[in-house]
């Protein structure tokens, strides 16, 4: 790991985006791999599109193993995406979308 002086680190504010519901918009999707078990995910970035947090970013990840399948087949669903058999999903199933 390296060592670093932090003392110098610009100060900046992050502010919580409160548990609710927001209209966004998929600005990016990145496939990835874990580190340890290179398991394949998709990083999403949303952005909020109306209302106090317009313009504020919200990210996620989803992964593409049996545990957590639920929740990509929930996302896909609410964004529209008819969820069929043997899906291709990549970076461009997501890009664009809005929910």
């Amino acid at each position: 790991m390296k060592v670093m002086n932090l003392t110098q680190a610009k100060e900046q504010e992050f502010t919580l985006i409160p548990e609710g519901q927001y209209p966004v918009l998929v600005v990016s999707a990145t496939e990835g791999e874990s580190k340890e078990k290179k398991t394949p995910f998709i990083k999403v970035k949303y952005e909020i599109m109306e209302g106090e947090f317009s313009g504020k970013n919200i990210y996620d990840n989803f992964f593409f193993s049996e545990a957590s399948l639920w929740r990509l087949k929930n996302a896909l669903a609410i964004m529209g995406v008819k969820i069929t058999d043997d899906m291709d999903v990549n970076e461009s199933t997501f890009n664009g979308r809005t929910c």
